[in-house]
């Protein structure tokens, strides 16, 4: 019997996606157009809800890779992100 290749499972578990896993994120195209939209009307935007709701990996992977990717030219490409954790010294 010929091994079988056991393929690596895409999914991260309960740890957020990681930006650099964009390609394995998907199905939050219309909460990243409607972070992308508050964004620009208002120049901030606050992603809030419960533990392990997938707040980090919409901003991560969704918002993050728009933002990069050029969908605010007029802004440049050249963001500072500063990813914080819960806990005593975020």
């Amino acid at each position: 019997m010929a091994d079988k290749k056991i393929l690596p499972n895409p999914f991260p578990g309960l740890r957020p996606f990681q930006s650099d896993e964009e390609h394995l994120f998907f199905g939050r195209e219309t909460q990243t157009l409607e972070l992308l939209q508050i964004l620009r009307d208002n120049r901030f935007v606050g992603v809030i809800g419960t533990s392990g709701s997938g707040k980090s990996s919409l901003v991560r992977c969704g918002l993050l890779s728009e933002l990069y990717g050029g969908s605010f030219l007029k802004a440049g490409t050249d963001w500072e992100v500063a990813v914080m954790n819960p806990g005593g010294g975020p």
